[in-house]
């Protein structure tokens, strides 16, 4: 299994070059056809690449994976693309050979929806939790009429307070 796997860019590349190749004399050569891609393509590849995880290197896209496999892969795409070929189709085709895992997020539909939502989930529920922890704790927020400070409750001074005050004015004199 784990010589399968091994043997596995190996062949794809085999396959892409035997792929360009084969072409008919009426048709160009890949390489011409990627040289004379519009300006849209090359976007189109560049954020199809930056989409799709590599299936040559673990947790990099496509666009950051410096393998040679991934840049067969990479030049395959761009070939595609230049061809008329819809990105949503490439990605399909990705997906039957290589897995899920070369998608970078999953797709909105079924358990995909449960993954997307989870984060906000977990943000409000995080928030209403913080929001029961200050109530407990008895941490209110006052009300201020017309954006005005209210007036700081400072107790009255004692008369004992009061006459060390007196007796410290007085030696200032």
């Amino acid at each position: 299994m784990m010589a399968a796997r091994a043997l596995l860019p190996f062949t794809l590349g085999l396959v892409m070059a035997s792929a360009g190749m084969a072409q008919g004399p009426g048709t160009p050569p890949a390489e011409s056809v990627a040289a004379t891609a519009a300006p849209g393509d090359v976007t189109r590849a560049t954020r199809l690449f930056s989409s799709l995880m590599s299936p040559f290197c673990p947790g990099l896209t496509l666009a950051n994976c410096p393998s040679v496999y991934a840049e067969t892969l990479r030049v395959s795409v761009r070939d595609r693309l230049a061809a008329g070929e819809h990105p949503d189709s490439i990605v399909e085709s990705l997906v039957a050979a290589f897995g899920e895992r070369v998608r970078g997020a999953p797709r909105a539909r079924g358990i995909g929806v449960a993954l997307w939502a989870l984060p906000f989930a977990l943000l409000a529920v995080g928030g209403a939790g913080v929001g029961w922890w200050l109530r407990r704790r008895g941490v209110r927020m006052a009300a201020v009429p017309d954006g005005k400070a209210p007036p700081a409750a400072v107790p009255a001074p004692t008369p004992d307070e009061l006459a060390r005050l007196e007796a410290a004015l007085r030696e200032d004199d």
